[in-house]
């Protein structure tokens, strides 16, 4: 029976769902004007990359920031403002683009993504995706993808000179874009006001507030060098939140190396088969970001527990755990589910049994390892290419599909106990029909030899229902006529 709590919560969820689908269906909905998205240039970008710089990074959509809560807008008032459009990013193997870069004019739009496409292409094929390693602190990584911003827009100006002028274009883009100073706290000014003087430099020129030739392992030298200057200088440093940096479009962002990986969740070994019905699906308007899970998550043991000295009213709970009304509705709609999951900044990926409930899709779905892999298996395992069919086109694409081989970890000893166990009488009849024969072998010598005339039609049983998968019902005696020989 559910609590009163549940009841209220219930209601409230469905009625908020109810009004917001009753105004999005009755609200004027002037004609959106054409725009030219990802999903259009993608393949000609991937192109334009694999030509410049000779490799290709797989193109994937970027999604826009979870929204604020009122407890961080409360509490947390150092963090803003901070970005609320989709930003460009790489891991050093994929590139993340906006899904539209909001301009009306085709040429300028195909030109805005041409740019952003080869800036981040730049950055990875650099390696500043590396970061200054593991431990630094927020100043310290966005004064590093300062740094880095720099360096790569003068690197890309030097390999393609008349990319200058597209530059220039993005950078006065993105300064006119920024929130005005006065938003910022006193604490984030003086970053934020050396952030203007980057941008406002040009790109192919000598930059006087940050040097343009730097490697990444330079960068984050200097970037270390500045943070403690600027924690020394300004008392109010160590008050700049979680994000000193206002991101915007020509900053971007530089993602840790490496796919996040989905964890299996102890203590769940078996299926649950009592889950018959068909998953329900939804589309996610943003995807949150996978977050790695810390030691203290995944506690094997139980915590501590304690019995309640009295129970102010009779209630009924479930023994398996907690479960939500979410979990006990069959009729409602995965919609509901994929709103309250898109509100989330960041999310943890997990292996569960059984089948999901709810399959929530998304423009940029999560890279994952498969299950079956190990962590310790080869980077570069021995692939196939095949060629993939392309709608847009019409056309096949070389390469299409990749299939790659990676070894597979060893499994549980339970898994092997309880597969003996199941074909026991199987193997039984196995052991049984090969018994003859390992007994000929072992006792062929002291046996009457065999001749021609009999071995030949038993060979050729043997060759005959050997391929086929059965078992020929008469047994091959072993020669020892000198000089004989049989065909493998």
């Amino acid at each position: 029976m559910a609590e009163a709590e549940d009841v209220i919560t219930d209601v409230a969820r469905h009625a908020t769902v109810f009004t917001q689908a009753l105004w999005r269906r009755h609200r004027a909905q002037a004609p959106a004007p054409p725009q030219t998205l990802l999903a259009d240039v993608a393949p000609r970008l991937d192109l334009l990359i694999e030509a410049v710089f000779g490799t290709s990074y797989r193109l994937r959509t970027a999604q826009t920031p979870a929204r604020p809560t009122l407890l961080a807008q409360t509490f947390q008032r150092e963090a803003f403002p901070r970005a609320r459009a989709a930003l460009p990013a790489t891991d050093g193997q994929c590139i993340w683009l906006p899904p539209d870069t909001g301009l009306a004019d085709a040429t300028l739009a195909m030109d805005r993504f041409r740019t952003l496409a080869l800036v981040q292409a730049m950055r990875a094929s650099r390696g500043s995706a590396a970061g200054p390693g593991p431990g630094a602190s927020p100043l310290v990584l966005d004064l590093y993808l300062l740094i880095e911003a720099v360096a790569a827009d003068a690197a890309l100006a030097r390999l393609l000179p008349g990319m200058a002028r597209a530059l220039n274009s993005l950078r006065s883009a993105a300064l006119a874009a920024r929130p005005p100073l006065s938003q910022f706290t006193a604490s984030r000014r003086p970053l934020e006001a050396w952030v203007r003087d980057l941008i406002a430099q040009p790109c192919e020129g000598p930059n006087v507030h940050a040097p343009i030739h730097t490697s990444p392992e330079e960068s984050a030298c200097i970037a270390h060098l500045l943070a403690a200057e600027m924690v020394r200088d300004l008392p109010s440093a160590g008050r700049l939140g979680p994000s000193p940096l206002f991101r915007d479009s020509w900053t971007g962002e530089l993602r840790p190396p490496g796919a996040a990986t989905g964890s299996p969740l102890a203590g769940n070994d078996a299926v649950d088969n009592a889950t018959t019905r068909a998953p329900r699906s939804a589309r996610l308007t943003r995807r949150p970001e996978v977050r790695e899970g810390t030691e203290q998550e995944d506690q094997k043991t139980p915590g501590a527990w304690m019995i309640p000295p009295d129970v102010p009213h009779e209630q009924a709970e479930d023994p398996f755990g907690l479960q939500r009304p979410t979990d006990r509705d069959q009729s409602a709609g995965a919609d509901e589910f994929a709103d309250l999951v898109s509100e989330l900044a960041q999310a943890r990926l997990v292996w569960t049994p059984g089948q999901a409930p709810e399959v929530l899709l998304s423009d940029d779905p999560p890279a994952v390892r498969p299950r079956h892999t190990s962590a310790t298996a080869s980077d570069n395992p021995q692939q196939f290419c095949y060629p993939e069919w392309d709608w847009r086109t019409a056309a096949y694409r070389h390469p299409g599909a990749t299939v790659r081989l990676r070894e597979a970890p060893a499994g549980t000893q339970r898994w092997v106990d309880d597969t003996l166990a199941a074909h026991h009488a199987l193997l039984g009849a196995i052991r049984q029909r090969s018994r003859p024969c390992a007994r000929s072998a072992r006792c062929g010598a002291a046996r009457p030899t065999a001749t021609t005339s009999t071995l030949k039609p038993a060979w050729k049983a043997w060759r005959t229902c050997a391929p086929a998968g059965r078992w020929p019902t008469t047994c091959i005696a072993r020669s020892s006529a000198p000089g004989e020989t049989w065909p493998s």
